[in-house]
């Protein structure tokens, strides 16, 4: 079995049998930060590599993601509790595990572009298309979770990628197939829910959360989303909508949207309920049930501004702001540090030339810029 899965096209490394246990041996050991950036920079070489079997690539990516998911969510935990995490380091913790999610999502998507133009061997990888849908949702989910850690814009066709990925599921028959996401997580998912789970975290507005709060929801929102309402019908209780063949992200049911066959909508269903009865039990006995999957521990109090942010946001009501914020577009001259503010306002030459920001609203409050990320060394997120 394993010789005619490995006998391919290619002179690519892990096209070998004994090779690839060997390299998937090497990074199931390694620190995790050199083993999440030797598995992007495998999965990298693989899609650049069409000469492997379809069932061989999809066997190998998923090995990869196994061992490769475990030293992410290790890593996750040191960017956003590391005391004295340098500006460089942090820089490169995220770099790399993003860069990670990404080269992954590169070789899933391929593997399931695959199997719909019927290549070769498609037929081969039908057992597993429920598990390949599961983790590419997955993939895309744990890319989204790394740019909200650091405040950037989200491209839109990471929405229509997934709801491309949770369509195809939809008309293979699969979406509702449980599997087991990962060998370490206990329980079942399918497509539908890990598409959902993506959904809810951005429909969560993870911008007004610092990065370990984002952390915290995202536990939290895997801990509730069983009890949320996911359906194509128009319905009363509709909170936020998705339209899932659209570059959009998902939104509050303002109004009706034009009905299409790819749209869906949610609602928090029970999730309200049970949010208002975990946090009442967290502020009662100071800590989070044992039972509760978090991931590390966690003070009350920071539990207790994740469960308001996210039953504020899960409500049929929108939170409101205090102070309307103004779309606006305008360039703003930066200069930073004292001294040098202080010597251009002299008049005197300083060296250095203002950097230019791009201001995209503005309130009462402040406003907001787009920075260009690992450029400017003084700004640090938080």
């Amino acid at each position: 079995m394993l010789k005619r899965l490995f006998s391919s096209g290619t002179d690519h490394p892990l096209a070998d049998v004994k090779e690839a246990r060997r390299v998937l041996g090497e990074l199931a050991t390694r620190e995790p930060a050199i083993g999440i950036e030797e598995a992007a920079t495998w999965l990298e070489s693989m899609a650049a590599d069409e000469g492997f079997k379809l069932e061989q690539r999809l066997d190998v990516a998923l090995q990869i993601d196994e061992v490769a998911a475990a030293h992410s969510r290790r890593l996750a935990r040191e960017y956003l509790t590391a005391p004295r995490l340098g500006r460089s380091q942090e820089m490169k913790l995220w770099q790399e595990n993003h860069g990670f999610w990404v080269a992954l999502i590169q070789v899933y998507e391929s593997c399931l572009a695959a199997y719909e133009a019927k290549v070769k061997g498609a037929d081969d990888i039908k057992p597993r298309l429920p598990l390949l849908h599961c983790r590419l949702l997955n993939a895309f989910e744990a890319r989204l979770k790394w740019e909200q850690f650091r405040y950037g814009p989200i491209d839109g066709r990471l929405w229509q990628s997934a709801g491309r990925v949770y369509l195809s599921a939809v008309a293979n028959k699969i979406a509702l197939k449980g599997v087991q996401l990962y060998s370490a997580v206990v329980g079942e998912t399918n497509a539908e829910r890990e598409y959902l789970r993506l959904l809810v975290f951005q429909a969560s507005a993870m911008n007004n959360l610092m990065p370990l709060e984002i952390e915290i929801a995202e536990r939290l929102i895997a801990h509730f989303l069983p009890r949320f309402v996911f359906t194509d019908q128009v319905r009363p209780d509709n909170v936020h909508w998705v339209d899932a063949a659209k570059p959009l992200p998902p939104t509050r049911l303002a109004k009706l949207p034009e009905i299409a066959p790819t749209l869906r909508f949610f609602n928090a269903g029970s999730a309200l309920e049970a949010v208002a009865e975990l946090r009442a039990r967290v502020e009662q006995t100071g800590e989070a049930p044992a039972d509760l999957a978090l991931g590390g521990q966690y003070s009350a109090r920071a539990l207790i501004g994740v469960f308001d942010h996210l039953a504020s946001n899960w409500a049929p009501k929108p939170p409101m702001r205090s102070h309307a914020r103004h779309p606006v577009k305008s360039r703003l001259a930066v200069v930073h540090g004292l001294d040098n503010i202080t010597t251009r306002l002299l008049g005197a030459p300083s060296g250095i030339e203002p950097e230019s920001w791009v201001v995209e609203d503005v309130s009462v409050g402040g406003m907001g810029a787009q920075v260009q990320i690992g450029v400017h060394d003084w700004i640090r997120i938080g």
